[in-house]
């Protein structure tokens, strides 16, 4: 298994607002088999292939304690395969080889705490791991939830 990856990315910052956007793709060849569905067939790996992702990112600053995010975020597994048609018909589900993410958020940092939220809203599974997850449970549309709370010291 190698991989190769290449990643543009531009940001504009324009008083309180800033944007970004980053494009990447990674080459990879697969000398092994994988175990992909959710029958347990072993599908071949398809040799070489470029998996592609790339995001848009507004964030605005409130202040110098509070911002607000949206993100807009695309991955497919091929990017010669995007809706996975060479997949499919090993676990029946094109969605397992793409995701398409709406994301929203909100950070405040109060002193050396800082309070983290973002809500997720999914389709397609690429970022979904069939190691930790069971294919067959999957859904084409989900959602996530994030919270967080640090401490710098």
């Amino acid at each position: 298994y190698k991989h190769f990856s290449r990643v543009q990315s531009v940001a504009w910052y324009r008083q309180n607002w800033a944007w970004v956007f980053e494009y990447a793709q990674t080459d990879i060849e697969e000398n092994t088999y994988m175990l992909v569905s959710p029958t347990n067939d072993i599908v071949p790996g398809r040799g070489a292939r470029t998996s592609e992702k790339y995001y848009l990112q507004t964030e605005y600053v409130f202040s110098e304690n509070i911002n607000l995010f949206g993100r807009y975020e695309v991955g497919y597994r091929d990017k010669n395969d995007r809706d996975g048609n060479y997949y499919t018909s090993a676990t029946g589900k094109k969605y397992g080889y793409y995701s398409k993410d709406i994301a929203v958020g909100f950070n405040w940092q109060l002193d050396d705490w800082l309070v983290k939220t973002e809500f997720h809203r999914i389709e397609g599974n690429l970022i979904n791991s069939s190691t930790d997850n069971d294919p067959a449970d999957l859904k084409k549309w989900w959602s996530m939830f994030l919270f967080q709370i640090s401490y710098q010291f």
